[in-house]
């Protein structure tokens, strides 16, 4: 089990660059899979036809 000291420790040499980075990042993977989501609703009907 990891110790609640060290996560705060890990979390704080990061900084807050670290964090909106991941949170920009996790912007982008999202929109990026929805565009592949809503383009495949394209598809379906001449694939089904």
């Amino acid at each position: 089990m990891s110790d609640p000291h060290t996560r705060g420790a890990m979390s704080r040499s990061f900084g807050n660059g670290y964090r909106w980075a991941q949170l920009i990042m996790g912007v982008v993977c999202m929109a990026m899979i929805a565009n592949l989501q809503y383009g495949w609703t394209l598809f379906v009907d001449p694939i089904d036809a």
